[in-house]
């Protein structure tokens, strides 16, 4: 899966170089990221889950890879084995929108807090992969 992955294109965004400005705008809006913020994943294919590290959900994902195959290397993120159910319903939920507040996170209910901060710093993270976006106002 993760050599398939590798030479898959980036996610069809518009490439661009953002001024300042636009990157502070971006920032702000990864910022605003909150339990009612509608997500999904760009495409269908642009992330893996990997579990055959024990302890760890990895995350192999397109959102760096250069428009020239295999240019770059194949990104990836780490997560506590715990974040496995919420990326899995990401995957299984596109391509409808779906709230930050339904991310399953069953390892952490027993402390609201800490379940509500887990799922946000999950779609922060995936935001700033670029492998998921907001739902359009």
């Amino acid at each position: 899966a993760r050599d398939v992955l590798s030479r898959r294109q980036p996610p069809s965004l518009p490439a661009q170089v953002l001024t300042e400005e636009e990157q502070q705008a971006k920032d702000d809006l990864i910022d605003a990221v909150g339990q009612d913020t509608q997500v999904r994943l760009v495409s269908a294919q642009c992330i893996r889950l990997d579990l055959s590290v024990p302890g760890e959900a990895r995350v192999y994902h397109v959102g760096g890879n250069s428009p020239i195959c295999m240019a770059n290397p194949l990104s990836l993120l780490r997560f506590e084995i715990d974040f496995a159910p919420a990326i899995g319903h990401l995957i299984g939920s596109f391509p409808n929108f779906i709230s930050a507040k339904s991310l399953p996170m069953p390892a952490f209910e027993h402390v609201p807090e800490d379940c509500d901060e887990n799922r946000l710093v999950l779609v922060t993270t995936l935001m700033e992969a670029g492998v998921l976006e907001e739902k359009p106002q």
